[in-house]
């Protein structure tokens, strides 16, 4: 869960904020989608362009994967 407007966590990082803080955080939920499509997209372009690399998708979401990958085949009895 990944505290950014649009999605769950957001919710619970709201809830966990003071009053004045999670009113604060809960305006940011009607740019949430761009927030997103700026993690997703602009980010890793902006890398490539630094020699750096800022696909923060890919930590949070291939990197596990891919460490999860052969548990969950060896489960399905899929072979590798």
């Amino acid at each position: 869960m990944f505290p950014i407007p649009p999605l769950d966590g957001s919710r619970v990082v709201m809830s966990l904020l003071p009053k004045a803080l999670a009113r604060q955080y809960a305006k940011l939920e009607r740019f949430g989608f761009l927030i997103l499509l700026g993690i997703i997209f602009l980010l890793p372009m902006l890398g490539r362009q630094m020699g750096t690399d800022l696909n923060l998708f890919r930590w949070a979401v291939a990197a596990p994967l891919q460490w999860l990958m052969p548990i969950l085949r060896a489960i399905a009895g899929v072979p590798l």
